[in-house]
């Protein structure tokens, strides 16, 4: 039963924002500071957080209609709702307590007094924001490709089939996980200390994915002191993925930052294959429920429904015999190797076979998301510390962590949970009736290697151990030119190569502009050369496979930049995009574009259409896929692609720039209020330091990139900077709803304030404080093991 309420009290934290509206959030001990988190939260992406609310709820289409019916059946299938109180359910007293009071501080922001933010719904929005961060969607399309193409190219292997349609033989070069850390050592730096920077890649949304935020607690109810700023997701508590504390933990009257050093981190995604894909074979026992075939024949699997209802949008469901509110009975079923995620019976099936797959979820195994590194990254004081946590405690997905401290420590590693899988198991598949389904032990990852001297770059590359020497790179990599590299040593880093396909490009350019630092060393202030970078490796490796044209050998001498006032790189644009259309129309690729009579895009459903499109696959390719088809200059017809796509008049505007066509397309929150933010010219791609991802042969516009930017200066944490694009707020009018957009679009960055004296305090008034509704909502029917 839910608590009564409590009468308005005053706050138990203080908030404070800068001139950007970035919150900085202090109080006495842990509980009020996650209240505190919380409760400014929902002030300033209350409809973000509702979203993901309903969302791990399965209830998108109840908020707007037939639109959220795909993730909704998604949801459910996956046990999306369910794995979240799972993970709940074993947590330990203080990290339940921790979650508790920070939902209760977002159901007091929203208004909600009993509100529906409960222990659990935090998981939840951290779940939404990764269960297709990882690879399982790319394993659906190599199977997709593999039988497509194999009757049509009898003798290839299936992996190889799959390898011509990514960046360097694999999947999740062209997905949406990505992003740049570099660490640079004392001996490189002009302070004496490391200094750490990066930025994360991911899908554009609007409002942002992370949240700036400070917080500190000043200990005078606890025994643990903190300070640490960094970058959060909105609807989850505390600072996972890049941050500083402070090494004193704070200063417990309050007093201004006095700029000591202490420790900063930041990840970027490990590509690793961690969550795996089963084929299953699934059929009803004698009692009417499901069973599927394991490794020692049939078995039982647990099965149910669950009920979502869908809102009547402009009388969208009209007809369907019922009366609002509309509803409808999604089925789930979870075999011993995992959740059902996917049907598929179509061309490539014979007719007696549907073919069913479910995958293995680690963060449903354990039942741990890693709500513990979590809480006890804030207390973290030392290099050591954040590797001991990261290593110990995170579980999902798998990155790469740098991290350094003001006493001259640098260490690298990966963190995670993965299963003993060889490579050429991380292609496909696994067919869930064969041995190699049995579940498998858990990947003991090499000790946190020490960074002494130099620098260490990670940039989603395959993890290999750098040479020392100054090297001549081939065509395409690098940047086409002698390129001297800084020493990045770091030993055995294939021993971290845990996925199929990496990044090829980005990591060698950091290192490439790591190798001609300022006179007097590195600072914050220089990383901006890196963090603007548009250089375009991919763009100098396409031609020099195929040929650079004489108008365009000036820019490719100059690196190939992707500059939005650029007209060479629109051109270039253009021939690419001519290319990936004229192998999309290839006979021997024909049906890589799914028969689908729904029109969802996907043999699969809505869901999963952004990873079926032929043309981005094509795109991901390039150079390799000419090659694999033999498709050389003279049968491209260069002359004709270079004149650009007659039906497309608009992008083939001979003065065009690329920044008119390059121009910012982010998702928005489905039903959420109309935000604007400025326009303003976008240079970069895909595979440039300065990420802005395009999709070359169907659109130019940048769906994804830097979706923030962060510089941590380990001497002093006054002179670290960062940035989100549009800005710190999500609610319309607000004018930090885009005050830093500019900033991010130039690639630059703003600086951190840490100094109170110099915030702004910010009275939020008397609050209502509830308690979330502890028992978890009623539960929906259940079927476990019956006729569904």
């Amino acid at each position: 039963m839910t608590q009564p309420h409590e009468p308005p009290r005053t706050p138990p934290f203080q908030l404070f924002r800068d001139a950007h509206g970035i919150p900085h959030v202090r109080a006495a001990g842990e509980r009020a500071l996650a209240y505190g988190q919380g409760y400014v939260t929902a002030l300033d992406r209350a409809d973000q957080l509702e979203t993901g609310r309903l969302r791990a709820e399965a209830r998108l289409a109840a908020r707007i209609g037939p639109d959220g019916l795909a993730w909704d059946r998604f949801a459910v299938r996956v046990r999306l709702a369910d794995t979240a109180r799972r993970v709940a359910d074993a947590l330990a007293t203080p990290e339940r307590e921790w979650l508790a009071a920070y939902a209760r501080g977002v159901n007091a922001g929203l208004g909600h007094h009993d509100g529906p933010w409960r222990t659990w719904t935090p998981i939840g929005l951290f779940l939404v924001d990764h269960v297709l961060f990882n690879g399982f969607p790319a394993v659906l399309w190599r199977d997709h490709v593999a039988r497509t193409l194999g009757p049509r190219f009898p003798g290839v292997p299936p992996a190889t089939l799959a390898e011509w349609f990514a960046s360097d033989g694999g999947p999740g070069a062209g997905s949406d996980a990505g992003s740049n850390a570099w660490a640079i050592a004392p001996d490189a730096t002009a302070s004496g200390s490391p200094l750490l920077a990066g930025d994360p890649h991911r899908v554009l949304e609007l409002p942002g994915t992370y949240q700036q935020i400070r917080l500190a607690c000043t200990a005078e109810d606890d025994d643990v002191p903190y300070d640490v700023l960094g970058l959060a997701f909105p609807g989850v508590p505390g600072v996972q993925h890049f941050g500083y504390a402070l090494a004193d933990g704070g200063h417990p009257g309050g007093h201004p930052d006095d700029g000591a050093g202490g420790v900063a981190w930041g990840i970027t995604n490990a590509m690793a294959h961690h969550v795996e894909v089963f084929e299953e074979r699934l059929r009803r026992g004698a009692d009417g429920g499901w069973e599927a075939h394991g490794p020692d024949g049939w078995e039982p699997a647990a099965s149910g429904r669950e009920t979502i209802e869908i809102r009547d949008v402009d009388g969208e469901t009209a007809g369907r015999g019922e009366q609002p509110p509309f509803r409808e009975s999604v089925p789930w079923i979870e075999t011993s190797r995992g959740v059902w995620i996917a049907t598929r019976q179509d061309d490539t099936t014979p007719d007696e076979e549907t073919r069913q797959f479910t995958i293995r979820w680690p963060v449903r195994v354990l039942a741990d998301a890693g709500v513990p590194a979590w809480r006890r990254l804030l207390r973290a004081r030392s290099a050591r510390d954040v590797a001991a946590t990261f290593g110990d405690g995170w579980v999902d997905p798998v990155n790469r962590v740098l991290t350094a401290d003001s006493g001259g420590d640098i260490l690298s590693l990966t963190a995670g949970r993965i299963t003993e899988r060889a490579p050429d198991e991380r292609v496909l598949p696994v067919p869930a009736w064969t041995d190699a389904a049995r579940e498998r032990p858990w990947v003991r990852l090499p000790e946190p290697e020490r960074v002494t001297t130099g620098v260490a770059v990670d940039a989603n590359e395959r993890p290999v151990t750098r040479p020392d020497t100054t090297t001549d790179d081939p065509p395409g990599e690098g940047d086409g030119r002698r390129a001297g590299r800084p020493r990045d040593r770091r030993p055995n880093r294939e021993a971290h190569a845990l996925g199929w396909s990496y990044a090829p490009y980005r990591a060698d350019r950091i290192r490439h502009l790591l190798a001609n630092p300022p006179a007097g060393g590195e600072t914050p202030f220089t990383q901006h050369r890196i963090h603007a970078d548009v250089s375009s490796s991919a763009a100098l490796a396409l031609m020099a496979r195929l040929g650079t044209p004489e108008p365009l050998r000036p820019w490719a001498e100059a690196g190939a930049p992707m500059d939005a006032d650029s007209t060479d790189a629109a051109t270039f644009a253009r021939w690419r995009d001519a290319i990936v259309r004229h192998l999309a129309n290839d006979p021997r690729l024909d049906g890589l574009r799914p028969t689908d009579p729904h029109g969802t895009g996907s043999p699969y459903g809505e869901i999963y259409a952004p990873w079926f499109v032929p043309e981005t696959a094509i795109g991901f390719g390039l150079p390799r896929l000419p090659d694999a088809l033999d498709v050389g200059s003279d049968s491209l017809d260069l002359d004709t692609l270079w004149a650009g796509d007659p039906d497309d008049p608009a992008h083939n505007t001979p003065t065009a720039a690329w920044g008119d066509l390059h121009t910012l397309a982010p998702t928005r929150l489905p039903g959420g209020p109309e935000l604007t933010y400025p326009t303003a010219p976008i240079s970069g791609d895909n595979d440039t330091v300065r990420c802005t991802g395009s999709t070359p042969g169907v659109s130019p516009q940048a769906a994804r990139g830097s979706v923030a930017r962060w510089i941590w200066d380990l001497t002093d944490r006054r002179n670290s900077r960062w940035v989100v694009p549009f800005g710190a707020s999500g609610v319309p009018g607000d004018p930090h709803t885009a005050d830093q957009h500019a900033t991010w679009a130039a690639g630059d960055t703003i600086p951190v304030e840490t100094d109170w004296d110099r915030l702004e305090p910010v009275d939020p008034g008397p609050i209502e404080t509830g308690r979330p509704s502890e028992p978890h909502p009623e539960p929906r029917r259940n079927t476990h093991g019956r006729q569904d």
